[in-house]
């Protein structure tokens, strides 16, 4: 096990495993796009060891936060570290399948949804012979579009869903969110390397009652991560 203290966030603790599946930049960049947050009720599909939880958490303070990990050992994770950060009042954490979740777990409707979710098709690339790295990057219990299904089922009227993909699967994650009434409405593509091509992108959307018209999402501006020492949250 490893320990990781953020610089950006007054010492937040998160332990992740030392060998296992460990988040890189891309929850702080998924949390630098959503917008304070007052009164509503946020669900991390995915949360792995709870990064995204404990970050919109401490940049939130009336909020009311559920983590869905479907491999048990992350989920543990995600509790030992909600508790060793004193947030279990606002943050909960569930070992579960998001696809048999329903809205009763929750307490109601989700008002925003937020995932990292795995970025690669099951048959494509190497299989990490790592099981809990596997499931984490490969789409081996949810793909892209079962995802925004559950977003379509779990969301109330006009939430919204905040998603952080891979930039050459742009063209899957837009069909699926407008297949699924979720309208797009802006997306920022992320650049690692100074002249590359984006390597990730970030697309927010709305519910709606609309489908079979396909939305284009506003472009904000790249964010090129290289311009910056640390990540602005």
């Amino acid at each position: 096990m490893q320990s990781f203290i953020t610089e950006f966030f007054k010492n937040l603790k998160i332990d992740q495993p030392q060998n296992g599946y460990r988040f890189s930049i891309d929850p702080f960049l998924l949390c630098s796009e959503i917008p304070q947050l007052t009164n509503q009720t946020i669900l991390d599909i995915g949360c792995g060891s709870g990064i995204i939880p404990l970050i919109l958490k401490f940049k939130n303070s009336d909020v009311k936060i559920f983590g869905v990990e479907i491999q048990s050992e992350l989920a543990e994770l995600a509790k030992k570290n909600v508790k060793n950060n004193s947030m279990e009042q606002n943050i909960s954490i569930m070992c579960k399948n998001i696809k048999d979740s329903t809205t009763q777990d929750f307490g109601g409707k989700i008002d925003i949804i937020v995932s990292n979710p795995p970025y690669k098709k099951e048959k494509s690339g190497r299989l990490n012979p790592d099981k809990q790295k596997a499931v984490a990057r490969h789409e081996i219990k949810l793909n892209i579009q079962e995802l925004l299904q559950c977003c379509k089922r779990l969301l109330s009227s006009n939430g919204r869903v905040y998603i952080i993909f891979p930039a050459e699967r742009i063209s899957d994650l837009l069909y699926n969110m407008n297949e699924n009434r979720i309208k797009p409405e802006t997306i920022r593509f992320v650049h690692t390397k100074k002249d590359a091509n984006a390597k990730l992108v970030i697309v927010s959307g709305m519910k709606t009652n609309i489908k079979g018209v396909f939305q284009k999402p506003v472009p904000a501006p790249p964010l090129n991560i290289y311009d910056y020492p640390e990540i602005p949250l």
